[in-house]
């Protein structure tokens, strides 16, 4: 289990350097743009902080042999997520703080 947290932090912070590294947008529009995604992928993240089951212990074993696991975990997320958390989050982002006035 240590081994799966410790390949999502890393890869988080490989995620996060490289969007600072890589993108021409100010600062303000590059958090605006990835923010939900972090916040996300933070708590997929958090998720696997706090579980310590051993019934798992296969999953976990499978999700160390993927390439990008956290990339993975959070794909599989938004595709099969039956809250819709994605469209709120976005909702609120773009709609309620009005995110498209300051990017016009």
């Amino acid at each position: 289990m240590d081994k799966l947290r410790n390949k999502l932090y890393k890869e988080m912070e490989s995620w996060v350097s490289d969007l600072v590294t890589d993108s021409d947008l100010p600062k303000r529009e590059l958090l605006s743009a990835y923010a939900y995604e972090y916040c996300i992928k933070d708590e997929i993240i958090d998720f696997f902080d706090g579980c310590n089951d051993e019934e798992w212990n296969d999953y976990y074993n499978d999700l160390l042999q993927k390439d990008n696991t956290l990339e993975y975990l959070y794909g599989e997320y938004m595709e099969c997520d039956t809250a819709h958390i994605q469209d709120v989050i976005i909702d609120f982002m773009y709609f309620d703080k009005g995110y498209y006035e300051f990017v016009k």
